[in-house]
């Protein structure tokens, strides 16, 4: 997808984790939650993931970093329960499933739903940076969730389709009051095992801020160039635009030089320093 879509990713994930009734049962980019969470009674789970990312339009210009006009974040809810079914051997088996809904898991859902977008538009620090990466919504979506025939589940989908900020370039990380150094000083704000409090969960995002700044900052290229891939225009014209080499100068062979001889005279060489002396007459 873009690297805006995973700031936004993760900024919702860590906006819910542990701040609804799903408690800890919030998984990213997850298809299927992990069994072991549902013990005895039924239990809410979340799951998020970007499924989609496009440009509208007839003309989406030549800037590919800015290109994306569109993100699709898919946010699962849905009630785990465990199901007692007869094994292959005759002997009685506990599996977590998907439970036919029916009053009081469809009011679980409708909380959780509601304490979803909440947390998105009002929590003030990880949904506070979500927020700094959606320009506007499209589209808001909800639906049932799961599937099966002349079933209904207890399961529920929200789609945010989202105008994002544009993709991050070199320029990105040199003011504080942007997103994206603040997006990766939360990161890297996480506690880490064996500090005290920490979650085991959360123990790889401090290293995925070092990660996105690799990506950002290590282009290789001169600020021009990244001036240039921020316009979407080659690098001949970026110097015929006057912000590049000018492709004549580029071909030229004449050495450049910190001198200017004007009398033909070596003895009259203009240095630096003669050139001061010069100003002060």
């Amino acid at each position: 997808m873009s690297l805006t879509s995973l700031a936004i990713r993760t900024c919702a994930f860590l906006a819910l984790y542990k701040s609804t009734i799903a408690e800890d049962r919030v998984f990213e980019s997850v298809l299927a939650p992990i069994d072991e969470t549902a013990k005895d009674i039924p239990q809410p789970f979340i799951t998020l993931a970007v499924d989609e990312s496009r440009a509208r339009g007839e003309q989406v210009g030549t800037d590919l970093l800015a290109s994306t006009d569109s993100i699709s974040l898919v946010i699962e809810l849905a009630i785990q329960a465990p199901v007692e079914i007869e094994g292959q051997d005759g002997e009685t088996v506990t599996e977590v499933t998907l439970p036919e809904t029916e009053t009081a898991l469809e009011w679980a859902l409708d909380l959780l739903s509601h304490e979803v977008i909440r947390r998105l538009t009002i929590d003030p620090t990880w949904g506070d940076l979500f927020r700094s990466f959606v320009l506007a919504y499209h589209n808001v979506v909800r639906v049932r969730g799961g599937m099966a025939e002349k079933v209904r589940l207890a399961a529920r989908q929200i789609v945010l389709e989202i105008k994002p900020i544009s993709d991050p370039d070199s320029s990105a990380l040199a003011a504080s009051d942007l997103p994206w150094p603040r997006f990766l000083a939360a990161l890297r704000a996480i506690p880490v095992p064996p500090t005290s409090g920490a979650d085991p969960n959360l123990a790889a995002y401090p290293a995925l801020a070092d990660s996105l700044e690799r990506a950002i900052r290590d282009t290789g290229f001169e600020p021009w160039e990244v001036a240039a891939a921020r316009l979407g225009v080659t690098r001949a014209d970026a110097g015929g635009l006057g912000f590049g080499p000018h492709p004549l100068l580029a071909q030229s062979a004449i050495p450049l030089t910190d001198e200017v001889d004007l009398s033909g005279d070596l003895s009259a060489t203009i240095t630096e320093e003669t050139a001061d002396q010069a100003g002060e007459i």
